[in-house]
C-alpha cells in the first residue's frame, strides 16, 4: 500500500495507476528488446538526478530489469512527489516488490493459458514430485488456492 492512501498528485488530484502484472514474461524477446528501454530515463530521473518534471503521464516496461529492490519499494511513493502533476502511471511488471506496494485495485494480472503448456499453475502441480518440506502450502493458481499434499 503506497505511504499516500489516495494516491494523489501535489495538485490533489487522483492518479491513474495501473500495474500489469505478467506471470510468465519472456524477457529474452529480441523483438521487445526496445521496449525494454521505456520507463528507463524516468527511474534515472528519480532514483538518481532526484528531479521530476511536468509530464502527465509515465509509462514503465519491466522496470525491475533497470532497478534495485530498494528502488522498486520506492518507486510508486517517489512519483508523485518529482512529478507533481502526473495523472496517469502504468507499470507492467513481474516484479513482487511493486506488486506489494500497490493496492489490489491497481493491479491487473495479464496471463494466456498457452503460456503454460502442462496447463495452469493448479494443474502443473502435479508434474513434477513435492518435496516434504512444502507439505501443507497453498499455492495461488487461477484463482483459487491448491494444497500441496
Amino acid at each position: 500500500m503506497p505511504k499516500i492512501p489516495e494516491y494523489k498528485n501535489s495538485l490533489g488530484e487522483e492518479i491513474d495507476l495501473l500495474v500489469k502484472v505478467y506471470t510468465r514474461p519472456n524477457l529474452r524477446d529480441g523483438v521487445n528488446e526496445y521496449l525494454m528501454y521505456q520507463g528507463k530515463f524516468a527511474l534515472e530521473d528519480i532514483f538518481d538526478n532526484k528531479k521530476g518534471d511536468d509530464s502527465l503521464s509515465l509509462y514503465f516496461e519491466y522496470p525491475e530489469r533497470w532497478a534495485n529492490i530498494l528502488e522498486l519499494w520506492a518507486l510508486v511513493d517517489r512519483i508523485p512527489i518529482l512529478y507533481p502533476k502526473i495523472q496517469k502511471v502504468e507499470i507492467k511488471t513481474h516484479s513482487v516488490y511493486i506488486i506489494q506496494c500497490v493496492r489490489s485495485s491497481q493491479i491487473s494480472i495479464c496471463d494466456k493459458p498457452e503460456m503454460y503448456p502442462g496447463g495452469w499453475p493448479g494443474e502443473m502441480l502435479d508434474c513434477c514430485p513435492k518435496p516434504n518440506i512444502l507439505q501443507g502450502l497453498y499455492v495461488a493458481g487461477t484463482g483459487e488456492l491448491n494444497k500441496i499434499h
